[in-house]
């Protein structure tokens, strides 16, 4: 009798010890930090007491408080996802969504990045059932999209620089007949041909730089407007547009040989043109 009557009371206290610390779990407070879209969303601020659940039904609802906002690095693969997230330690999304034990990603950084492909390969000789990717690899893999785009956008720039040399070249040639007998004149006055192939070149050198100027100038603020807009839409820090100095080197020295082929050119017919026919006889 006695011994039936101690396991009741065992098992009257070990059930009185679940209640209370399932209370107790209902009574605690977790943390979790929320993107600046999340707490925007939620209309939330730090501090504020939030109830989650893994359940639309709000089963085994959790109480989490609001202990940072920040804003996540950018990610060109998520940039048109109005996703809401939410970072809380790993025990307790397990026990709010009842997996345990399981992930889909673990990141990990190294004290020595130049290490990642010996750790690498550390990793995929020990583990089975799961692969190991450096972060090199997983840009490759997300970017091929925008590799595409890029290639789009330098054949459009290598049409739009031959579209300018043979307006640069109409544009010069216009000229050059509108002063067809102010260069005969100085022709007959005794100016070489040497000294009007020059001069011709130089002109035209001139305007290459004043549009490849006006070009860079152009870039900026057609980078600035489309970051302004974009990252205003998406809510991002993602830099969508940008001109970089190795833009403009390549530009200019691009833009001024193309100039000094068209004024070349130009210059080239004006040299061997006839005298009596630049004066118009």
């Amino acid at each position: 009798m006695w011994r039936h009557l101690w396991k009741m009371i065992a098992m009257t206290i070990a059930m009185t010890k679940a209640t209370v610390n399932a209370e107790s779990q209902e009574k605690k407070v977790y943390d979790v930090l929320l993107t600046r879209r999340t707490a925007q969303t939620l209309n939330v601020k730090v501090g504020d007491v939030l109830e989650l659940s893994a359940h639309p039904s709000m089963e085994g609802a959790r109480r989490f408080r609001v202990v940072g906002i920040y804003q996540p690095p950018p990610d060109p693969a998520a940039v048109g996802r109005k996703d809401l997230r939410m970072t809380m330690r790993l025990p307790d999304l397990e026990r709010m969504t009842g997996s345990e034990d399981q992930v889909d990603v673990i990141l990990v950084k190294l004290k020595n990045p130049a290490e990642r492909e010996a750790v690498k390969r550390q990793l995929r000789a020990i583990g089975f059932g799961f692969d190991v990717y450096t972060t090199e690899e997983l840009a490759r893999r997300s970017s091929t999209p925008w590799q595409v785009v890029s290639r789009f956008h330098k054949a459009i720039g290598i049409l739009t620089l031959v579209a300018g040399t043979v307006f640069l070249m109409a544009l010069m040639t216009l000229r050059v007949e509108q002063r067809r007998q102010e260069l005969g004149m100085l022709r007959l006055i005794g100016v070489s041909r040497a000294t009007l192939f020059k001069t011709v070149l130089a002109e035209t050198l001139l305007v290459a730089a004043g549009g490849s100027l006006g070009g860079v100038g152009g870039g900026y603020l057609a980078a600035w407007l489309i970051n302004a807009y974009y990252q205003r839409k998406y809510e991002t820090d993602l830099i969508f547009s940008q001109v970089t100095p190795a833009v403009i080197v390549v530009t200019l020295l691009l833009a001024m040989g193309m100039g000094i082929l068209a004024g070349a050119l130009t210059a080239w017919r004006i040299a061997r043109a006839r005298m009596m026919r630049l004066v118009g006889r």
